[in-house]
């Protein structure tokens, strides 16, 4: 093969990297001038949905066209020299081919890798969400709570919970007034729970409550306490790290925070009545 030839196919192997690269630069030059001299955010013309794309492939045909002719001269003249045609210049030759073909190849790579990348991701992302969707469905949630006071001032809340997501869960629960948002009693208890129905029993005194209150709200004087209590209660599931690890980065991020779906709440009303007198005593 004449030299002529390994540089007319090494300037095609040019125009294959020079000219897109030429096409997109001018396209974009174009778009942001056209953007910032001309029409901005105002609408534009349609002339320019077929002016701008054709000033950017003229400006590629002509990059790869330069390179063709260029490289084929460059061939011409180097046969016309005496001398010039040896194995170490059609190596070089071979070389300026081999340059833009292996950054072609580097790119096309490149862009797989990316699109196994990306359905990788997408498999990864379906898989969680199918993961969370299937555990969301199947959490154990506080259904009804039933408190009952016992003769001694105790207090015990049924709290009623099904599900079927077999597990460690947590449950938090509170206990306030209906005039003060503050908390009066809390405590929380680890639970194994099993698929169906199941009820766990939160006991606590009235003792404790009045005292909690008095010391939280009275700071002299006394008072008869007649109002509604709410006890609160939240079911939090204990996840294992592989469990955390396969749900959405946003939802891990929101049980971090307290805010996750899966943690279901429920509350109960109950009224009770007693006095604190002005020397601190309690009297039911």
């Amino acid at each position: 093969m004449k030299l002529r030839h390994r540089y007319l196919i090494a300037g095609v192997a040019w125009a294959l990297v020079l000219g897109p690269v030429a096409t997109y630069s001018v396209l974009g030059a174009a778009l942001g001038a056209t953007w910032i001299w001309l029409y901005g955010d105002n609408p534009w013309p349609s002339e320019t949905g077929w002016i701008i794309p054709a000033i950017g492939i003229s400006a590629g045909a002509i990059t790869s066209t330069c390179c063709i002719i260029f490289a084929y001269r460059h061939g011409q003249e180097t046969e016309a020299r005496r001398g010039q045609n040896s194995k170490l210049e059609r190596r070089k030759a071979v070389w300026v081919t081999i340059t833009p073909l292996g950054m072609i190849l580097g790119l096309c790579l490149v862009l797989f890798q990316g699109k196994l990348d990306r359905e990788s991701a997408a498999e990864i992302h379906a898989q969680r969400n199918a993961f969370f969707a299937g555990l969301l469905d199947t959490r154990h949630r506080p259904t009804q709570i039933e408190i009952i006071r016992g003769d001694e001032g105790q207090f015990r809340a049924g709290v009623q919970i099904i599900g079927r997501r077999v597990g460690p869960y947590k449950l938090i629960w509170q206990v306030q007034s209906s005039s003060y948002d503050r908390v009066l009693l809390a405590g929380e208890q680890i639970l194994n729970l099993s698929a169906g129905r199941d009820e766990v029993a939160v006991a606590f005194s009235l003792d404790e409550l009045a005292q909690s209150y008095r010391d939280m709200h009275l700071t002299g004087g006394g008072v008869i306490v007649d109002e509604p209590f709410e006890i609160r209660v939240k079911l939090a599931p204990q996840f294992s790290e592989k469990d955390l690890a396969m749900l959405p980065e946003a939802e891990r991020s929101l049980l971090a925070r307290g805010d996750s779906q899966f943690l279901v709440r429920n509350a109960a009303p109950f009224t009770v009545r007693f006095r604190i007198g002005p020397d601190g005593a309690i009297h039911y």
